[in-house]
């Protein structure tokens, strides 16, 4: 970046990195919309490159979803509490695991896609 003469003396502004869902603080809506490219209804199969980075990126989300349900978990008492370890034990099982054998790899972007919906639609209640 360069900087002009009218700019000597003033501190230029810092740009931030685009948001991607997967850096604190939490981006629900591009969260929601990874999940929404990874399950919108297609003519076709997507190709193998879209698939590995939207499952990259839905992988990276879900790690950080995971880690606000603990959160969120920990605060609870009762029923809540029991809610929010459910959740949390569906996330972690897609975060410990790959796909299963014989499952495609859409088919598993698409699991945890749904996963990543299912925890921002109780993050937003």
């Amino acid at each position: 970046m360069t900087r002009h003469a009218a700019d000597a003396g003033r501190e230029l502004p810092v740009v931030a990195p685009m948001m991607t869902g997967d850096t604190l603080p939490i981006d629900l809506v591009t969260i929601r919309a990874t999940a929404d490219r990874a399950l919108q209804e297609r003519v076709s199969v997507p190709r193998r490159a879209e698939v590995r980075e939207l499952t990259s990126a839905l992988h990276g989300q879900l790690a950080l979803l995971a880690e606000e349900v603990r959160h969120r978990r920990e605060e609870a008492g009762g029923i809540a509490r029991r809610r929010w370890a459910a959740v949390l034990n569906r996330a972690e099982m897609d975060l410990a695991r790959s796909r299963a054998p014989g499952q495609l790899p859409v088919q598993y972007m698409q699991e945890i896609a749904r996963t990543c919906r299912h925890l921002v639609d109780l993050l937003v209640q």
